[in-house]
């Protein structure tokens, strides 16, 4: 057992913000902008959507548009792809 902390907020965001950097350049592009955001849990609809009962059984998520279905110019700009990272974990 040990008498470690949880990361923070904070620190996870430092964690995802260097790995990001550390994905080649080319897949980077590929990508292009990519919205991260580092939150407690997700939220209750997320949650309920993918019929999770625990938050703490989903650390991450992606929503958008994968690169092989390519997001039509004429959409809604709140189509924004994005990766969350959930940062609490039990004890």
């Amino acid at each position: 057992m040990t008498d470690a902390l949880a990361p923070s907020l904070d620190d996870i965001e430092r964690l995802a913000r260097a790995a990001w950097a550390a994905v080649p350049e080319t897949f980077r592009t590929m990508a292009g902008d990519i919205l991260f955001r580092v939150e407690d849990f997700a939220s209750d609809d997320v949650l309920a959507d993918l019929d999770i009962e625990n938050p703490f059984e989903l650390s991450g998520l992606y929503q958008g548009v994968d690169l092989t279905h390519p997001l039509d110019h004429g959409s809604d700009a709140a189509t924004t792809d994005r990766f969350s990272v959930s940062a609490r974990h039990p004890r």
